[in-house]
């Protein structure tokens, strides 16, 4: 695990902030690194971001990013849909892209012959894998990162401030749900939270038993013909008689 920290060493910080990102675009690194800088010298803090548990769990321009692909349920659904709109594939070009692709091209021609409507989208389920081999546990091992990093910052020589400043959770989305549940795990450690449009209770169905729910969907990527539906790997099922069965 990996974490950033900015202060002022000039003068004692009053306090100490951790900037808690959600799952989107705001989890960039160098995004972050340059938020706790400027928030540590405008508001005289200490700093901190977190690169927490599954934190790089979407697709982005970042060396951190998340890869797509198609797990076995998606690919259950992947083949039903080929079949459906009798879609041929080159099997020299069976990698993700290119597979997306040339569902977007048949469906394309579909519609030129007035066999789909035009404003027609296919749904195609996918799977995000994040970045360093995590997977979704949608907020415990999150939440026990970082407080394992603010004991590890009291042990390097800030524990006067941790011990009398005030320690401050600020998060976004989902990192505003970290937010609150680091209230929850550990009640008399923060003293502020601040919740910027987080929900307050665990998203279920993207943590168990999504391949028995396939209306629902963690993250949605419209584009030409397509409507990719994604959820996060997890590592629990509802399957009976499985490894994993939750």
């Amino acid at each position: 695990m990996r974490y950033h920290i900015a202060c002022n060493t000039q003068v004692e910080p009053d306090g100490i902030i951790f900037i808690i990102p959600g799952f989107g675009g705001d989890s960039s690194v160098d995004y972050q690194r340059s938020l706790i800088k400027d928030s540590a010298l405008k508001y005289n803090v200490i700093a901190v971001f977190v690169e927490y548990h599954s934190i790089f769990a979407r697709v982005s321009v970042e060396k951190e990013s998340a890869v797509m692909q198609f797990g076995k349920n998606d690919t259950e659904l992947l083949i039903r849909t080929i079949d459906k709109y009798k879609i041929q594939l080159d099997e020299n070009r069976l990698d993700f892209d290119s597979i997306v692709e040339q569902i977007k091209f048949h469906i394309e021609q579909l519609k030129k012959e007035n066999k789909l409507d035009k404003e027609f989208l296919l749904n195609l389920w996918a799977t995000l894998y994040p970045y360093k081999n995590e997977y979704q546990n949608f907020g415990i091992l999150q939440a026990i990162d970082i407080l394992t990093v603010l004991y590890h910052i009291k042990s390097i020589g800030y524990s006067k401030i941790i011990n009398q400043k005030k320690i401050i959770a600020l998060g976004s989305s989902h990192g505003g749900y970290i937010a609150n549940l680091l209230m929850k795990l550990a009640p008399n450690t923060f003293d502020v939270v601040i919740d910027n449009s987080s929900y307050v209770k665990p998203k279920l169905e993207y943590i168990i038993g999504f391949e028995k729910n396939f209306n629902k969907s963690e993250y949605k990527i419209q584009s030409d013909n397509i409507l990719l539906n994604c959820s996060v790997l997890t590592h629990w099922t509802k399957e009976k008689n499985t490894d994993n069965e939750f």
